[in-house]
């Protein structure tokens, strides 16, 4: 899936997770804003990997 989104405006995943633009930097950096339930892993993809193979305990990933 590919969407068109301007600052300010939502993408919803079910209906418990929110990601909405916050800014759209120079140079095509994006940053977001995501609202999921506690329970619910939000990662950047890097550190997922690293999740993957053990490296992240329950403490790091509450403080990401």
């Amino acid at each position: 899936m590919i969407v068109t989104r301007k600052v300010g405006e939502k993408v919803m995943i079910d209906d418990d997770i929110v990601i909405v633009i916050v800014e759209i930097q120079s140079g095509g950096r994006v940053r977001l804003g995501i609202q999921a339930p506690k329970d619910r892993l939000v990662l950047r993809e890097e550190l997922y990997r690293v999740y993957e193979k053990g490296g992240i305990d329950a403490a790091e990933r509450a403080t990401d």
